[in-house]
């Protein structure tokens, strides 16, 4: 079933066979990786486009910390505890541009 575009628009006959398991659905990966997924109960799921995938996947379980902006936090002993051994030269040496 190719359940793509707004969710709205989608045939309800196709969405409801994809949800009884009688169907495999083609989707986008926004329709699942998001924090109200139109697709939460995917045994079988076909997604289009997967180089469209890092931002929706990664996205929400990531956490960024700007050097230059942030620099106590970027720089706190805790933070460098959880990060591997080789990390650690590389955030005290590496100049900070802008």
């Amino acid at each position: 079933m190719l359940l793509v575009n707004r969710v709205k628009t989608w045939n309800p006959a196709h969405q409801a066979r994809y949800e009884a398991g009688e169907a495999v659905a083609v989707s986008v990966y926004s329709h699942v990786f998001n924090s109200n997924p139109a697709l939460d109960n995917a045994g079988m799921l076909v997604l289009d486009d997967a180089h469209a995938a890092e931002g929706h996947v990664a996205s929400p379980w990531s956490l960024a910390i700007s050097r230059k902006t942030e620099e106590s936090a970027y720089l706190d002993s805790r933070a460098e505890q959880a990060l591997p051994s080789q990390w650690l030269p590389l955030l005290k040496t590496t100049p900070i541009k802008g």
